[in-house]
């Protein structure tokens, strides 16, 4: 199996998952091509609309999770600049360590990604940004482009799915091919996780992104079996955009009720 793995910076949870899976798989991963840091499909158009977005975070991680975005960020900024063996949570110098080769990358739209992807010709694309994925790009592999997402789908498709899901109370992984419409593609693998739907939303996404780096292998072995059939998705599902001031407010007091209750 040779695979393409395609990502962005994102030190906090991201970073950490994904090194664990190349360590994991570096001898499936032909390269892996890096985008700047990413967020979480947060708004940054018009002043009002971030600082907006920007509280709702403040109320969705709290305050364990806020220092650990904090932490993660410096200690991503600090450690990355000359120090290629110190660093934890870089991908691009993790993969460096690892001996798999690297393209920085501006988007997915690269025109030196989709040359290095036609030179390699993979059997998968491992998309882990937050960007969509074109026809072009979804026909040059093999087997596909395969996608992991924080929730048991077809529910919570979108952005901060794990979010979602912990307003619910319900968690799990879906790996699944990417298709045009977002998050809808045939399931692969999911795995349901049993999370205390009264902890913090800082520990629940720790725990997802925990077990994504497992799912993620369990995936490709499964998209390498020439026997494996896919899970279609129904047509019904909600696509959830990055949470409002609005559904920030109304998850902190679902929380509060729920642990007082």
């Amino acid at each position: 199996m040779n695979v393409a793995l395609l990502a962005q910076e994102e030190p906090a949870y991201v970073g950490p998952m994904l090194i664990e899976f190349m360590q994991r798989e570096r001898q499936h991963i032909g390269f892996v091509a890096v985008a700047p840091i990413r967020g979480a499909g947060a708004r940054t158009d018009t002043v009002l609309h971030s600082l907006e977005d920007t509280l709702s975070t403040m109320l969705i991680f709290g305050a364990d999770g806020i220092k650990h975005l904090l932490k993660s960020r410096a200690t991503y900024k600090t450690r990355n600049t000359d120090d290629a063996q110190g660093d934890c949570s870089s991908i691009t110098r993790a993969a460096t360590r690892l001996h798999i080769p690297t393209i920085e990358i501006a988007s997915v739209q690269d025109p030196a990604l989709r040359t290095a992807l036609h030179d390699m010709a993979p059997d998968v694309i491992m998309n882990q940004t937050e960007q969509y994925i074109d026809k072009e790009l979804r026909n040059l592999p093999k087997k596909g482009v395969i996608n992991r997402h924080g929730s048991l789908l077809p529910k919570h498709r979108g952005r901060l799915a794990s979010f979602w899901s912990h307003i619910d109370g319900e968690y799990g992984v879906t790996i699944h091919y990417v298709t045009a419409k977002i998050d809808a593609g045939p399931i692969i693998y999911q795995k349901r996780l049993d999370l205390d739907p009264t902890a913090s939303y800082h520990h629940i996404i720790s725990e997802i992104f925990r077990a994504s780096s497992a799912a993620l292998s369990e995936g490709l072995r499964r998209v390498e079996d020439p026997g494996f059939i896919p899970t279609p998705q129904p047509v019904e599902g909600v696509q959830h955009p990055f949470p409002t001031l609005r559904d920030a407010l109304r998850y902190r007091r679902i929380l509060h009720l729920r642990r007082t209750a």
